[in-house]
């Protein structure tokens, strides 16, 4: 900021309690204060110019650079080469440097030009460093598994059939819903938290949102009558309920286990991972964890002597799961082009591929 700088006149006849002054922007003479220039103080004097000395005489000094008055008109008289003006502190130069920029607004156009480069370059999600929770995230995470678990299976039992609590095929389900489910703790436990639930596709639009919600309330529902029908049911151990149940779960967690292995840091929300995963089970399906939860779902229903619940998991399953795969292959498609199209030529969606032609195309679009 430029501010008014007093210099100091030379004694006159007129000089009484207040000096005249000259005003002429320059830098800020922190001795020239208000009351100094008001009383002509000795603090309140020019500073001096070193390189040019004859810049330090007061004007009353200086030679003055008016020619004589003559009658010839001021047109007609041709300045000579020997004539020069002498350097008066009423004639203006540039400045040898400009003024430098204030800080504030130095690190705001470096914050502008850092964020318009990080900008400029988007990085995958999936790429970026996550920190590993800590023993009490660890702990919370295991502790909201178990409540949420048992809230799904023990509550509308407790609550609508006094005495179904003793239940072994509930206890069963839980056990094995637990152990199902706690691999996603495990993961985030060795490759860090997932990707914040903004940078989900799953739910980039309202509609997408509201049909996840949609799912999982008829998850809610079905569970829930799955249960109430297991404690009116006469239980046997050797009825085909048992026959198709057993083999679907044990499907059901071997799949997820070597689904989830094989994906590693990929396992994540549907966002672009670092790597695209065309190995171990992956080689014969595209999304075999999907095919992995409507096996558990449908087998545990079986379990709870439940058939028309069975195939109503089926139903919820194959439109939310395919839905949710349309969304997962556009962001590949997007990640990976032409390797992502390769791999899908010869894998099927769900379902390993063991029947298909070679160069078969995937019935899910992606």
């Amino acid at each position: 900021m430029l501010r008014a700088r007093c210099l100091r006149t030379p004694p006159g006849p007129h000089d009484g309690y207040m000096a005249h002054t000259w005003v002429r922007y320059r830098r800020v003479n922190p001795a020239c204060t208000g009351m100094a220039m008001l009383h002509n103080h000795n603090r309140c004097q020019p500073r001096m110019n070193r390189a040019s000395p004859e810049n330090n005489l007061m004007p009353s000094q200086q030679p003055s650079s008016i020619p004589p008055h003559t009658d010839t008109p001021i047109d007609s008289q041709q300045p000579t080469s020997s004539t020069t003006l002498p350097h008066t502190d009423s004639q203006e130069t540039a400045p040898d440097s400009q003024e430098p920029q204030l800080w504030w607004v130095e690190r705001f156009e470096a914050r502008r030009a850092a964020a318009a480069a990080a900008a400029a370059t988007p990085k995958s999600p999936a790429a970026t460093p996550t920190t590993r929770p800590g023993l009490l995230a660890t702990v919370t995470q295991y502790g909201q598994l178990t409540v949420v678990l048992g809230a799904l299976l023990f509550l509308p039992v407790i609550v609508l059939q006094p005495g179904g609590i003793y239940n072994w095929r509930l206890f069963t389900v839980y056990f094995t819903y637990w152990l199902f489910f706690s691999a996603s703790v495990r993961r985030q436990l060795r490759f860090g938290a997932l990707v914040k639930r903004p940078l989900d596709k799953q739910t980039g639009t309202w509609a997408d949102t509201a049909r996840l919600v949609a799912f999982i309330a008829a998850l809610v529902l079905l569970h829930m009558l799955a249960v109430l029908r297991s404690g009116v049911s006469e239980f046997h151990v050797d009825t085909w309920y048992e026959v198709l149940s057993f083999p679907t779960v044990c499907a059901a967690l071997w799949l997820h286990d070597k689904a989830t292995k094989e994906l590693g840091p990929a396992w994540d929300r549907v966002v672009a991972p670092a790597r695209l995963v065309t190995t171990g089970v992956y080689s014969l399906a595209q999304h075999p964890i999907y095919t992995s939860y409507t096996l558990l779902f449908m087998g545990s229903a079986l379990f709870l002597h439940s058939a028309p619940v069975a195939l109503m998991m089926l139903a919820i399953c194959a439109l939310h799961y395919r839905r949710r795969a349309e969304l997962e292959s556009a962001v590949l498609k997007d990640q990976f082009g032409e390797e992502y199209a390769a791999y899908v030529a010869h894998t099927s969606p769900f379902l390993p591929s063991l029947l298909r032609p070679p160069g078969a195309t995937s019935s899910v679009p992606s």
